[in-house]
């Protein structure tokens, strides 16, 4: 099963860097935080400084201070630059807070469920309202709801 992930992981990541070298990008910065890889339903964006939000195509990428809505009935992929996957079940939210090149990237997860799975120790740190958690190379679930927020780790290390 591992190798099955990997390779997965591999392929994601290959595809990734070839649409970021062969695709225009809907957000305006650089380096941009993360990518959308896969797009079921309603998911949108309300970008770092606007007040609406806009619907999400796939290869969309995202900058500091973008969130992201999934509405109901709905999922999203996102490879982040830090080399993260990141799967969002429906009604999540997140927003894009830092990105760092030697430092961890920050990223708040509102609520929601949230698959990560990141091969890169301390690429990464989550912050919920109850609670915050930095990645040490592993795949994991974040669940965030009104007051809670679970963790639960597949693989690795996850400080909470």
């Amino acid at each position: 099963m591992d190798k099955v992930v990997q390779r997965l992981f591999s392929i994601l990541l290959f595809s990734w860097h070839l649409a970021f070298a062969t695709t225009a990008t809907a957000a305006d910065c650089t380096p941009q935080f993360a990518r959308i890889f896969s797009v079921q339903g309603e998911i949108e964006v309300k970008r770092a400084g606007a007040s609406n939000w806009h619907s999400v195509n796939r290869n969309d990428t995202f900058c500091p201070g973008d969130s992201i809505r999934v509405g109901e009935h709905s999922r999203a992929a996102i490879v982040m630059a830090n080399e993260t996957l990141l799967r969002l079940d429906q009604n999540s939210a997140i927003k894009f807070t830092q990105f760092e090149t030697e430092l961890p990237s920050i990223l708040e997860f509102i609520k929601g469920i949230g698959h990560f799975i990141s091969r890169v120790p301390r690429s990464l740190k989550i912050e919920t309202a109850t609670m915050d958690a930095a990645v040490e190379g592993t795949e994991f679930v974040v669940a965030v709801s009104a007051g809670e927020t679970s963790v639960t780790v597949f693989e690795g290390t996850v400080l909470t």
